[in-house]
Order: C-alpha cells, then sequence, then structure tokens
C-alpha cells in the first residue's frame, strides 16, 4: 500500500468517526439531559425607570436571585417578584451583582430595610410612555405582579 493510498484511508476513517457522532439516535432508552434553567446570571436583565402615580411604600426584604430571566426578588413568605430598580441601577454580569453609587448587591445576597410596591404588569402595559422603563422589553419575566424599589438602604452578605 503506498503512502498516499495509506493517507486516504485515514482520511476516509476519520470523517467515519466524526459523522457518527452527528448522527441522531433514534433509541427511546437514551438519556436526554435538558438545562432545567437555562437562564446563567450573564444572561439576567435588569428593569430600571420610574413608575408614574402616586404608591403607598412599604419595607422590603428578601434575596436577590434570577427568575425567569429577571434580577427579582424572593420575599420571605417564598413570593418572587422581579423588580424594577431607580434609575441609575446597573447589572454587572461577570460580578453577578447589581450596582449603583449607592452600593452594590450580589445575587444571593439579602436585601434589606428597602422600601417599595408591588404593581400589576396590566398597569405597566397600559403605561402611555413606556419608555421610562429600561429593559423591561428584554427580561423574559411573564409575573404578573413586579415589584418596584424606590429606596434601596442595606445589602447583606449572607451567612
Amino acid at each position: 500500500m503506498r503512502v498516499s493510498e495509506r493517507w486516504g484511508a485515514g482520511i476516509l476513517l476519520a470523517t467515519t468517526i466524526l459523522l457518527a457522532g452527528c448522527v441522531e439516535s433514534t433509541d427511546s432508552d437514551s438519556a436526554t439531559v435538558t438545562d432545567a434553567s437555562p437562564t446563567t446570571f450573564s444572561d439576567a436583565r435588569i428593569i430600571t425607570g420610574s413608575i408614574p402615580g402616586e404608591y403607598e411604600y412599604k419595607d422590603v426584604a428578601g434575596t436577590v436571585a434570577v427568575v425567569d430571566g429577571c434580577v427579582a426578588l424572593e420575599l420571605s413568605d417564598g413570593a418572587v417578584h422581579p423588580i424594577i430598580w431607580p434609575l441609575g441601577y446597573q447589572y454587572l454580569p461577570d460580578e453577578a451583582s447589581v450596582i449603583s453609587v449607592h452600593g452594590t448587591v450580589a445575587l444571593g445576597e439579602k436585601l434589606t430595610e428597602s422600601r417599595g410596591y408591588l404593581i400589576d404588569r396590566e398597569v405597566i402595559d397600559e403605561f402611555p410612555d413606556p419608555a421610562r422603563l429600561t429593559g423591561f422589553d428584554e427580561c423574559d419575566s411573564n409575573a404578573p405582579t413586579f415589584l418596584v424599589l424606590v429606596n434601596v438602604e442595606d445589602f447583606d452578605t449572607p451567612e
């Protein structure tokens, strides 16, 4: 066998092996791996802006998390609401944290001594000026209720 024939046979064998990996198995017993949480911290988005109108502010505390692609707050009762942050806040995907001139809160940290209110999606959808909210369309959440933070005071590191 000449060298060129050996190279040809080697290339044919390598191509066959590579193509075999591209064929989908029809075996019904084969395992399928799915990612139960397709949103990563680097994919997370925040909503910032202001909501027109007057609302009753309440004390807000919980753990900052990512739900459906949005940075959200998980309250002590288990309810989770995407957050509408005050203007000036930014999400830093490399650090998995929200930052402003007032401080930084990382995902998983507790947010305490803050004030805000809940607002229904229907109210947001009826805004005459949706440009007042930045990031709302990029956030994948289908949540019926959002948490509007008006005063973010204390970022506690988990114990």
